[in-house]
């Protein structure tokens, strides 16, 4: 969730910021709390979700002044997860604040949909579990039933005809658990409907 956030020596978000608006396209990379996992309580996703809807509203209050008539959520991996719920929940519709959300871009998402069948793939279930569910439930395998915290975190239900163009974006070398969660989403994309493209990049 740190804008600010660094790997190697290299600035991997504000870098993001600096390639478009250096292009003429306005952009805003923002921070959300992300407490440390695991161990400690279940991440408040909601809170997190609330948060990037606000500032998709600051930036749609904001716009006019740069000549633009519409915002893209953009975000990377949990980013893709929150942008999303931002944009497309109706839970988080008051604190978007009408903005004109008019595409999205998902990159190396997350948690996109944890109830269809083969949406585990190795270990994803524990990672998953371990963050979300109230009781921190660990298991091998996950239930024949979803539980009601993989229906709430999953965005999937959400799209539809109406639903924003969206690039969705991964990486061949992503780990398997991100490729299946790419093309859940995308399979849903082209169920309702929904204008877009997928594109898979090298390494």
């Amino acid at each position: 969730g740190d804008r600010d956030f660094s790997f190697g020596g290299r600035d991997l978000y504000n870098n993001v910021g600096r390639y478009l608006a250096g292009r003429g396209i306005p952009t805003a990379v923002i921070s959300y709390p992300f407490p440390s996992v695991p161990g400690g309580a279940a991440i408040d996703w909601r809170a997190q979700a609330r948060d990037v809807a606000s500032a998709m509203a600051f930036v749609s209050r904001e716009q006019s002044a740069w000549g633009s008539r519409g915002i893209v959520g953009m975000g990377h991996s949990a980013g893709s997860h929150l942008s999303l719920h931002a944009a497309l929940n109706p839970a988080f519709a008051e604190a978007l604040g009408g903005a004109r959300v008019c595409g999205l871009v998902p990159a190396s998402g997350a948690a996109l949909n944890l109830t269809a069948p083969g949406a585990f793939v190795g270990d994803t279930y524990d990672f998953f579990s371990s963050r979300f569910a109230p009781d921190r439930v660990t298991r091998d395998e996950p239930p024949a039933t979803p539980a009601e915290w993989q229906r709430d975190i999953s965005v999937v239900p959400y799209l539809d005809a109406e639903t924003p163009p969206m690039l969705i974006l991964l990486g061949t070398g992503e780990s398997a658990g991100l490729q299946r969660q790419a093309e859940l989403l995308d399979e849903a994309r082209l169920a309702a409907g929904a204008p877009g493209a997928f594109v898979s990049v090298p390494a």
